[in-house]
């Protein structure tokens, strides 16, 4: 009883708060209708005052890329460390092995090993 309570309290506020209650309770996202999941509005906070700020579900990144594009970003992700940091500009190391196969980046662009990599990728680039 307790606990349908509580799930009906969590889905009444992510009515409201959407992309807050998303991250904390991702297996309730889905329980709406697609219509009442997207657009998702999320309340921002700035000294006294109260805004609404718009967020949409779409790709960080899109490319137009062929098969040879995506040989390429693959050997080139196989060089790369894989820590996902973020040093280099891009939230993945896989975004960052599209845009350099884009030719988007320079083959050094990786913070942690790019140096050393760099010859290795630029002779992957060479091939056609």
């Amino acid at each position: 009883m307790f606990k349908k309570m509580k799930r009906r309290r969590i889905r009444r506020r992510m009515r409201f708060y959407g992309a807050y209650y998303a991250q904390y309770f991702p297996a309730l996202m889905f329980s709406f209708p697609i219509s009442q999941n997207l657009p998702i509005y999320y309340p921002t906070t700035f000294p006294q005052t109260f805004y609404y700020t718009f967020s949409s579900a779409k790709p960080a990144i899109e490319y137009k890329v062929d098969q040879k594009t995506l040989k390429k970003a693959e050997k080139i992700y196989s060089l790369l460390p894989k820590r996902n940091c973020g040093a280099c500009g891009y939230s993945s190391c896989y975004e960052l092995a599209l845009a350099i196969a884009n030719r988007r980046e320079r083959p050094n662009a990786c913070r942690i090993i790019g140096n050393q990599i760099a010859p290795q990728i630029e002779r992957i680039l060479k091939e056609s």
